[in-house]
């Protein structure tokens, strides 16, 4: 039976990235106010490169958070065997650098010197995973120390030193390093154990299921490549990756479900999962409306340059969150799958199991998407301006995202016995609505737009807050979840003392 606390372990998670909302902010406010849009967007496509490096990391990362929950010792086994396919990662990102850079106008260089960013990829991955299955939280703690890290050094490298995305890159490995480290520390004792052959064979045998599974990663990040190789430039990568800093404050709520997989996967008990459900859109209504309604103000504070970003944030948004649905249901669906616990699975038996299906839902969506961008792309890429394709590309990825999202949630209602409260959940859609609603008024009446971000930020940030205040007194006055939701937050609060 898994260990896992399911509200400790979500709510650690959940708290550690509202966090990072704030150092990842500020993180990306000194990126995108040094680097121009053509460097913005050559880190953007840098990022999208990196999918294809570590698509082979899947064949061990797939199954370690399944075989950690379920008490097996492959903890040792998976770091040894990830470093090693890291070469791979590292031959397969040069090729692709090597052949996108001319296609996208991009400096081939810079591309390359990336590649140092690839082992310890693999490292910070398969490391997560272990603790996935294990206790997430420790995850949590590695990457709230990693984000705080980020903001000296990158002070130091990108404007002490001027180094450009060449800074932005030392920064990121020192403080992968780092992050590594603590992670390495707290799950010390689920490295403890021998190398295994046997499971690094076992891996390989099946190794068809992961790196099938990886092709729809490959596919969701495919777009910004398609992107640039068609209009030839990457600026409006930049717009995109503005927008998409903004739209995925959505994304933390997520986090909150972070947990439940690994507590599947130990044999955990179903009954949760109807309140965990609640508790994400409890967190994930505000977000979105955050991410909506103060969309320009934020675009503002990256860049003047990225204000005109707004529609594409709109967009995004409801994708992101559709698109975080997804994986939460996904998640469910495969944390209760037990093939791989056979020895004697088939072929035919994986094939038939969920380990197969989602992914193959999953590559079906985003090749009907990238489909139908790279016609859209090639048939107006010379009438329309960039951030008019730009828009055009965030209304594509939200209209194919949804049908998935609703589908996987039949499928799970199938699957698990419990009801969403809708009513609930459109008190919470108008709670805030109305919280950030009032707040963003405010703003229009008493927010300056000053181009010094250290006059901007601290008011905006306070008009955020007061719209958070306002929501959670309301829903704490309206809703007995909540309620509940603070004492059980408390209550953990106790037992760590």
């Amino acid at each position: 039976m898994s260990e896992i606390r399911v509200t400790y372990s979500g709510l650690i998670s959940f708290l550690v990235g509202l966090s990072t909302l704030v150092t990842g902010l500020m993180f990306s406010l000194i990126i995108t106010r040094t680097l121009n849009p053509q460097e913005y967007g050559t880190w953007g496509l840098i990022s999208s490169l990196f999918v294809y490096a570590v698509i082979i990391n899947g064949i061990v990362t797939f199954w370690t958070a399944r075989e950690i929950a379920r008490g097996e010792k492959t903890g040792k086994t998976a770091v040894f065997f990830s470093e090693i396919l890291s070469v791979g990662g590292i031959l397969i990102y040069l090729i692709a650098a090597y052949f996108v850079s001319p296609e996208a106008n991009v400096e081939q260089n810079i591309l390359f010197f990336a590649a140092l960013l690839i082992p310890l990829t693999f490292l910070h991955k398969v490391l997560s995973t272990i603790n996935t299955g294990w206790k997430p939280e420790i995850t949590s703690y590695a990457i709230i120390v990693t984000e705080i890290i980020k903001i000296p050094l990158i002070l130091i490298f990108l404007i002490l030193f001027d180094l450009g995305i060449s800074g932005l890159i030392i920064t990121l490995v020192i403080s992968s390093v780092i992050g590594s480290l603590v992670q390495v520390i707290k799950s010390r004792q689920k490295l403890r154990f021998s190398i295994n052959k046997i499971h690094i064979k076992k891996w390989l045998k099946i190794s068809w299921l992961p790196s099938y599974h990886r092709i729809s990663t490959i596919l969701f990040a495919s777009d910004i490549v398609i992107f640039s190789v068609i209009i030839g430039s990457v600026e409006g990568i930049a717009f995109y990756s503005a927008a998409l800093i903004v739209a995925s404050i959505v994304s933390q709520s997520g986090k909150i479900s972070s947990t439940v997989y690994g507590k599947l996967l130990g044999g955990g008990e179903r009954k949760y999962l109807e309140n965990n459900l609640m508790q994400l859109f409890y967190f994930a209504i505000p977000l979105a409306t955050i991410s909506i309604l103060y969309a320009k103000p934020i675009l503002f504070a990256l860049n003047p340059l990225y204000e005109i970003s707004v529609p594409v944030v709109i967009f995004l948004t409801i994708r992101t969150f559709f698109f975080m649905l997804t994986g939460t249901f996904s998640s469910f669906l495969t944390g209760i799958e037990q093939v791989d616990m056979d020895k004697n699975s088939t072929f035919k038996d994986y094939i038939k199991s969920k380990l197969f299906v989602i992914p193959n839902l999953q590559i079906i969506q985003y090749g009907v998407y990238l489909l139908i961008l790279t016609i859209y792309l090639t048939v107006f890429k010379d009438q329309v301006s960039q951030i008019e394709l730009v828009v055009s590309w965030s209304i594509i990825g939200m209209a194919t995202q949804i049908p998935l999202s609703l589908y996987l949630y039949r499928v799970v209602k199938r699957n698990f016995e419990f009801k969403l409260n809708k009513f609930l959940i459109t008190t919470y859609s108008v709670i805030s609505i109305g919280s950030f609603g009032g707040s963003f008024v405010l703003t229009e009446v008493f927010l300056i737009y000053k181009s010094n971000i250290f006059e901007f930020l601290p008011n905006l940030i306070g008009f955020v807050l007061l719209g958070i205040a306002v929501y959670l007194i309301l829903t704490y006055v309206v809703d007995d979840r909540t309620r509940k939701l603070f004492k059980a937050a408390i209550n953990e609060v106790k037992k760590i003392r």
